[in-house]
């Protein structure tokens, strides 16, 4: 598992941004530097800031952004199982402490991808599988209030971590002597976590003005629900153990899973996997999980990552339900399962990898290689020969956004930048419109953009249509310059 994960990293994470994790670059820049601009993704009032903070002691130890980030990102997602394979350990036996490092190999390579990409996607799991360990390892007052404080506070870092939480089901009723004691404890963390939630609410409630997307639609949707139902590849393809293709059929062992676990009389395991089905089929509606692709980078799969962790459970059960020499012989296969995965997944890796760049999965978030996006980043140096005040972007599409976020980051000496369209650094805008910049660089790729500007009321001083790049020379406010020009504002 560490192999997959580091072989993952020097190949795959610190190779290939995408504009949204450039702009966390420039959160841990910020917040490296001292200045802080809310706990959110910048132009949006929720997904917390965890990976930019903590990467700062790998940052001080001298990582660049997009060496730190990732590597916290890979952290997040693989400690789970490494916690979990602990507590299996602790609790039961070394074979079943064998299971969750066996489902984290049998995942196939799109997981490893999209669990190594620093964009929020994995803290909320992170933190709900911690209080879920903590309240399962001990019996104790204390841990059901951190345990339950941990999930609650995976909520605010990302709700996809809801459907870990029925798991916790046989863990309360099994003690049935102090289950209202431990429902107290747990209730009480629980409101402890949401705290930040309310501090988040009520930041930008009196910050209003740093928010371009506001909190998700949480509104509930017959028609999402059919959304989603017919492209289920595209939320279970990703994070499905065995199952690379054809994710969704893994659903089919709910109904038998649940089935056998009646029979046997195993009554709390099978009412907490009814409850994990209803609750998987009840997101389907949620306004919020329509909005997926077959992207690794803007991928509905990131709304299920917790789903792993439900099938390690149900896995478990399942051999519960075995007597000793058939729980041995499933482990043996699972264990030839998973060293084939491994193998292949490490032997194909650029394959799988190409696959996951090609055709339309680039059309959401732009992708770009950090090796390129330096090489432009320092072109437009060149172009602008040193003498550049201001970088701007003429279009809020993707293209723009990582030179507006990521060149700074990667060259000290990158002039500041703006993208009037699409500004997520909300509080840069007043100040860059009322200063004058006698330099500026003009850049974008959008042809509609250009066709739609007044290029004859501007200095140009140097222009390259191809590469989308123009230097012009300034007397004007910014204001003044972008409403002569017609440069589009957001």
């Amino acid at each position: 598992v560490v192999f997959e994960r580091i072989f993952t990293y020097f190949n795959f994470s610190i190779l290939y941004t995408d504009s949204d994790q450039t702009l966390l670059w420039q959160v841990a820049k910020d917040l490296q530097e001292g200045i802080f601009h809310g706990p959110c993704f910048y132009g949006q009032s929720y997904n917390p800031v965890i990976e930019p903070l903590f990467s700062l002691p790998l940052l001080s130890a001298g990582l660049n952004y997009y060496q730190a980030l990732p590597l916290v990102t890979i952290l997040l997602s693989t400690l789970p199982f490494l916690i979990l394979s602990f507590a299996f350990y602790s609790k039961i036996n070394s074979m079943a402490a064998s299971l969750p490092l066996i489902i984290c190999l049998l995942l196939p390579p799109e997981y490893l991808f999209l669990s190594s990409i620093p964009r929020g996607f994995v803290a909320g799991v992170f933190f709900a599988v911690l209080g879920f360990t903590i309240i399962w390892f001990k019996n104790s007052t204390a841990t059901k209030y951190f345990g339950g404080m941990l999930m609650a506070f995976g909520i605010y870092a990302n709700p996809n971590c809801i459907l870990i939480f029925p798991l916790i089901i046989p863990l309360f009723f099994y003690e049935k002597k102090q289950f209202y004691k431990n429902l107290f404890f747990l209730i009480a963390g629980f409101l402890t976590g949401f705290f930040p939630l309310l501090l988040n609410y009520w930041y930008y409630n009196h910050h209003p003005e740093m928010i371009i997307h506001g909190s998700p639609n949480l509104e509930i949707k017959f028609s999402t629900f059919k959304n989603v139902l017919g492209r289920l590849d595209s939320y279970f393809n990703f994070v499905t153990p065995i199952f690379w293709q054809g994710g969704w059929l893994s659903l089919i062992f709910f109904p038998v899973i649940i089935f056998r676990l009646w029979k046997l009389n195993l009554r709390l395991e099978s009412l907490t996997v009814i409850v994990l089905f209803v609750s998987i089929f009840f997101s389907f509606s949620i306004a919020k999980v329509g909005e997926g692709t077959n992207s690794i980078f803007f991928s509905g799969a990131r709304m299920f990552l917790a789903y792993p962790f439900i099938a390690l459970f149900l896995l478990f059960y399942f051999l519960q339900t075995l007597n000793e020499s058939a729980r041995k012989k499933i482990y043996k296969i699972l264990i030839v399962l998973s060293a084939i995965s491994f193998a292949s997944k490490i032997l194909f890796f650029d394959y799988f990898i190409n696959d996951s760049m090609k055709g339309s999965k680039n059309s959401i978030v732009k992708i770009i290689g950090i090796h390129n996006l330096r090489k432009n980043c320092g072109e437009m140096i060149s172009f602008g020969e040193g003498e550049v005040d201001l970088v701007m972007g003429i279009s809020g599409g993707t293209p723009t956004q990582p030179v507006n976020y990521g060149c700074g980051c990667l060259l000290r000496d990158f002039p500041l930048t703006i993208l009037p369209l699409y500004e997520r650094r909300t509080w840069l805008m007043p100040q860059v419109m009322e200063k004058v910049y006698h330099k500026i660089l003009i850049h974008g790729k959008d042809s509609a953009a250009w066709a739609g500007m007044k290029i004859s009321e501007l200095a140009i001083k140097r222009w390259d249509e191809e590469r989308g790049w123009m230097v012009v020379e300034n007397k004007l406010k910014t204001e003044e310059l972008i409403l002569k020009s017609g440069i589009k504002l957001y």
